[in-house]
């Protein structure tokens, strides 16, 4: 699959600390939990309208990101295919 898409569900282990490489930049240790049952591609989240307002959809870089609870529901959701 070329699309960017969410594909599962990561925790974070390590809360944020300077990069090593850069300080200017800052890094959280994550480790995986589970994967979706359906990647949900950001073209899918971006079309919806209740995810309009989500910080993936206004932001242009991917990185580590605040998620609502009522986001991460609906993508769950979009996953299973509801």
């Amino acid at each position: 699959m070329d699309d960017k898409a969410v594909v599962g569900i990561a925790k974070i282990i390590k809360e944020s600390f300077p990069d090593p490489k850069d300080t200017a930049w800052s890094v959280v240790e994550i480790a995986p939990e589970r994967k979706l049952k359906n990647p949900v591609t950001l073209a899918q989240v971006k079309a919806n309208k209740r995810l309009a307002n989500m910080v993936l959809v206004k932001n242009s870089r991917l990185s580590v990101q605040p998620v609502k609870e009522e986001e991460f529901d609906l993508i769950l959701a979009m996953s299973e295919g509801k």
